[in-house]
């Protein structure tokens, strides 16, 4: 649906104003700065999309063009994005149900990275050492990440020679290092000076001594094979290089409790990239928008993400009081289905009264006590989520003896 990420990086250009402080009164005039920055930029694609579509000045006397069309698939594009998301919300309780008893759905498991955002913001007593953890995590990271540069450092690097006896099949000894590395790894792969004369199509007797042609054989050999050398070295590294960063991030991730994603977009510098657990496919940044725009202009304004989330917000609403009306079409729906979707059908939490299992209605309620603002569908729809959320993490996730989560096999 909304994109978030994307308003937020238009929203937080990376050329701050020196002397601006970003906290306080300052962070709220940068903010103010940026939201109108971005929606001037908005207004601009806006204009030059009106401008292109009625450049005659015509108003409503012209005739009907791409222009028009482009906002008919905007419509369209926004409508699927709703709906995809309503789709989405829908099917969490369900999905949250089927994890809970250990059933392998939903796009992610319980909160996600969830928890891990709280613990990093204001709204955690734990902020500061959250953060100061995070920080040092990923300065040992760093720090213990092989140097790629060196290949003799490479080479004695003890994740590197583990990679080589329980990935490659080498038998790695105690007193590994560049020579035992050489005579194992690439040696074997190149020929020798005798298969190297072999197959060259020199004439040793138009030398005039023996010596001068050992000395040309042995320097035309060294050009031949320092390039085998190399591509064997590189094709060796590479892979090991994908290696080190898997290895790198499954590391941080168990050590800060968080998943993999995540992990990996803060050591790559990328900024948070959090899990959302059940959340996953709601608030994914690839949206559904199947119909493609014909214009270049109504390509630059339609897909400006305020203008994306204007129109999916428009759409959503529409959509949701189809969803609300179709709930609450019938009693019998409303009371089955609607559990489901308790703020959807206005079902609340109210507290029955006046049960007489006795009577002709058995079942039945004649009365009910309901409590303004407790008992209200809202509050019942967030703690039913919640919930089911909650059993779905626990199902999923498991707290170590320092706090952090991890997840279960």
């Amino acid at each position: 649906m909304v994109n978030l990420r994307e308003i937020d990086r238009q929203f937080r250009p990376s050329d701050r104003q020196p002397g601006i402080n970003n906290e306080g009164r300052g962070g709220i005039e940068q903010f103010f700065r940026d939201a109108g920055s971005a929606i001037f930029n908005t207004g601009q694609k806006g204009k030059r999309y009106l401008e292109a579509s009625d450049p005659d000045n015509k108003g409503f006397f012209r005739a009907p063009n791409q222009y028009d069309a482009d906002m008919a698939r905007f419509a369209g594009n926004s409508a699927t994005s709703s709906g995809e998301f309503i789709g989405d919300m829908l099917q969490i309780p369900f999905e949250a149900a089927g994890q809970t008893i250990g059933l392998d759905v939903g796009s992610g498991q319980g909160f996600g990275d969830i928890p891990y955002f709280f613990g990093q913001t204001g709204l955690s007593p734990n902020q500061e050492e959250n953060q100061r953890l995070q920080t040092e995590s990923l300065n040992e990271a760093y720090g213990n990440f092989p140097d790629f540069t060196n290949s003799t450092s490479l080479i004695n690097d003890p994740l590197f020679q583990d990679y080589l006896q329980n990935v490659k099949g080498y038998n790695v000894g105690e007193n590994f290092g560049p020579n035992e590395f050489y005579n194992m790894v690439i040696e074997p792969n190149i020929p020798t000076l005798e298969q190297f004369e072999q197959n060259s199509l020199f004439d040793k007797n138009s030398y005039t001594s023996n010596e001068e042609y050992e000395n040309y054989l042995n320097n035309q050999y060294q050009k031949s094979i320092i390039p085998q050398e190399n591509k064997l070295y590189s094709e060796l590294v590479e892979p090991f290089r994908e290696y080190s960063i898997e290895n790198s991030v499954s590391n941080l991730a168990e050590q800060l409790g968080i998943s993999d994603q995540l992990a990996n977009s803060l050591l790559m510098g990328e900024g948070a990239n959090y899990d959302l657990g059940l959340l996953n496919d709601a608030f994914a940044e690839d949206a559904y928008r199947p119909l493609d725009y014909a214009t270049e202009e109504g390509e630059e304004f339609f897909t400006d993400p305020i203008m994306q989330g204007a129109g999916d917000l428009f759409g959503f609403a529409k959509l949701q009081g189809l969803v609300n009306r179709a709930l609450q079409s019938t009693n019998t729906i409303r009371k089955t289905a609607g559990q489901v979707y308790p703020m959807a059908s206005k079902m609340d939490t109210s507290i029955p009264l006046n049960y007489n299992p006795f009577k002709a209605n058995v079942g039945t309620f004649k009365k009910s006590l309901r409590i303004p603002g407790i008992s209200s569908p809202l509050v019942r729809s967030g703690a039913q989520t919640y919930g089911l959320m909650s059993l779905a993490d626990q199902a999923g996730f498991g707290t170590d003896e320092y706090g952090r989560r991890y997840m279960k096999d």
